[in-house]
């Protein structure tokens, strides 16, 4: 494995019609070649048009159709057979508690790089039961990345706090509430030191990533393909108005200034120097245009200039929820989790915004992340609470009954005795200590002191179970047969 608890596959796509796949859990590499079927093509751009321009008209059945199109395009004979064993056992080890997650790496090699305009963020394994999973992680185990030839490997190196850049290059008279969750959080005490810097031209925000040296650069702008639209320098401003005003005074029309400029890739490359930083955060000051797929476009020629990790979104999307995906990002760093998991974390924080549609909107598959290596990058300060995967023990087991129980389970599938602290979910604004009950039995909680009660309980054979408590249940809270 490529760190503890943690299973790596790579698919390599050579050129447009070359694919090679290697894994953790493979000796080998497989290969195959692309689908070339041209119903299969057409269908995979239409859905992506529709969902580019009509997002409303794509419903969850049609991004899956999007995602089994793609995934049946570059998983193909030995290479869809190795990825699926893969999968398996990675099931398997999650189930022992030898692995935690299973990260996806597609590198895209030059004579494939037009095949990185495709939403491969929507990527989606089905079963022969009929049931599936998008690759983006559906599943809370499951991260893809993408890397682009040659992209320097994000150094292996966590701090005690990162250095934040947060420029925000939006035109005057921009709502604040755009960034508020964002805003919000750079003021608390956290491991974030982040330093705001408001309408930049090109010639401050160089400047100061100079003077700052910074981990993170946050960049909040408009765009256009290839470019990012940033603040004039004020001489160049005020030259060109008195060259507008003597233009005037001899009644000759002149022409509007202009008070911003395109800043192209390969000046944007010019920002960095010698020293870029670890990862760069490109999103849009609001919704509506092109902005956010305009950033996406430069996010690759980034990369290039030799920042390890760049975040885009690939479709536009509403500012308050870039600025929700950010907040969630950020905080999953805090608590020390890998730049993929935290992007995971962001994704997660669209779904649930999206009230009722779960995976069914593009907004969870918008955000791109461009990550050779994925590692944390701020170190563990102490035992974060609200980690499930660091305070829920290894159950196993049951305590009472013996019955395989799962990481996710509440309650025990057979005799329904709690398994964590029932605070941590029928409290959704209270208490979230999410203490693991390793002997469930009349008492409080040993960090909460929340009280609860278990009864001796025998479910009637056949019968579904339900925890005989005085707390609301909610579906899928673990009353299934563990598999």
């Amino acid at each position: 494995m490529s760190r503890k608890g943690f299973i790596e596959c790579k698919l390599d796509l050579l050129d447009s019609k070359q694919v090679k796949f290697t894994s953790d859990t493979h000796h080998d590499e497989y290969f195959c070649e692309t689908d070339e079927d041209l119903l299969h093509s057409a269908t995979t751009k239409w859905i992506g048009q529709l969902l580019r321009d009509r997002p409303e008209a794509v419903s969850a059945e049609g991004l899956k159709i999007l995602g089994r199109h793609l995934y049946d395009r570059v998983f193909r004979g030995d290479v869809d057979l190795a990825f699926r064993q893969t999968f398996e056992r990675f099931r398997a080890f999650a189930d022992d508690h030898r692995a935690d997650s299973l990260r996806l790496v597609i590198t895209f090699h030059p004579r494939a790089e037009d095949l990185t305009n495709l939403p491969w963020e929507f990527l989606y394994l089905a079963h022969e039961n009929g049931s599936g999973t998008f690759l983006t992680g559906e599943s809370h185990s499951l991260v893809l990345t993408r890397v682009v030839s040659g992209q320097r490997p994000l150094p292996d190196n966590p701090r005690d706090n990162l250095s934040i850049l947060f420029a925000l290059c939006a035109p005057e008279g921009t709502n604040e509430g755009t960034t508020k969750n964002l805003r919000a959080l750079f003021e608390d005490d956290n491991p974030l030191a982040a330093q705001p810097l408001r309408q930049p031209t090109f010639g401050q925000l160089k400047k100061a990533i100079s003077e700052m040296n910074p981990d993170i650069v946050h960049l909040v702008a408009h765009g256009e393909p290839g470019k990012v639209v940033l603040p004039r320098e004020t001489d160049r401003i005020t030259a060109d108005v008195a060259l507008a005003d003597i233009e005037r005074s001899k009644r000759q029309p002149a022409a509007s200034v202009k008070r911003t400029e395109l800043v192209d890739t390969s000046k944007l490359r010019a920002l960095f120097g010698s020293s870029p930083p670890s990862l760069m955060f490109l999103h849009s000051c609001h919704g509506g245009g092109s902005d956010n797929e305009a950033l996406y476009c430069t996010a690759v020629e980034i990369v290039r200039s030799g920042v390890p990790a760049v975040i885009a979104m690939q479709y536009d999307i509403e500012a308050e929820e870039a600025d929700v995906f950010a907040a969630a990002f950020y905080r999953a760093l805090i608590e020390n989790r890998t730049v993929g998991e935290a992007v995971f974390e962001g994704r997660k924080a669209l779904v649930e915004l999206a009230e009722g549609t779960y995976w069914g909107h593009r907004n969870f598959g918008t955000p791109v992340i461009y990550l050779q290596r994925d590692v944390e990058i701020v170190k563990a300060r102490h035992r974060n609470p609200f980690s499930e995967r660091e305070t829920r023990p290894p159950q196993g087991t049951c305590p009472r009954c013996a019955v395989t129980t799962r990481t996710e389970h509440k309650f025990c599938p057979e005799c329904a005795i709690p398994l964590v602290c029932p605070c941590s979910w029928d409290t959704p604004t209270g208490c979230d200590c999410r203490e693991s009950l390793h002997k469930p039995q009349l008492g409080r909680c040993p960090v909460c002191t929340h009280r609860f009660e278990v009864q001796p309980y025998t479910p009637p054979p056949g019968e579904p179970t339900a925890p005989p408590l005085a707390l609301p249940q909610r579906p899928g809270d673990g009353f299934e047969k563990a598999s």
